[in-house]
């Protein structure tokens, strides 16, 4: 669960903490209601809002390519998934920002 006063944890193949990282508490809405996700990236650092509550929060992404090289996630394709169920979206937008708003900065 994303909290200012937390440390981060390294995960995946080479993490301290395992190759996935898990939520404390669900914010998604009811079955037949719509849940907002805000996705914010900026300068290797993402924080991941569901419904207005922040869930996770990554600093230094990064990939390990064929070579064994650490390459950081800075920019890319964007992936829309979900895992076991059928999903639909709408009303994606996406946007540049200049900065994080101080709402977010304390979370790094």
């Amino acid at each position: 669960m994303a909290h200012e006063s937390q440390y981060f944890l390294s995960f995946g193949e080479r993490g301290e903490a395992g190759k996935y990282c898990l939520r404390r508490n669900n914010y998604e809405k009811k079955p037949d209601e719509w849940n907002t996700l805000d996705l914010i990236c900026f300068n290797g650092k993402s924080l991941h809002i569901v419904n207005g509550e922040v869930v996770m929060v990554l600093k230094n992404s990064r990939y390990i390519n064929e070579n064994g090289e650490e390459i950081p996630l800075t920019k890319g394709k964007i992936q829309l998934q979900s895992e076991a169920v059928e999903l639909f979206f709408k009303g994606i937008r996406i946007k540049p920002i200049k900065s994080l708003s101080n709402e977010y900065i304390n979370y790094f």
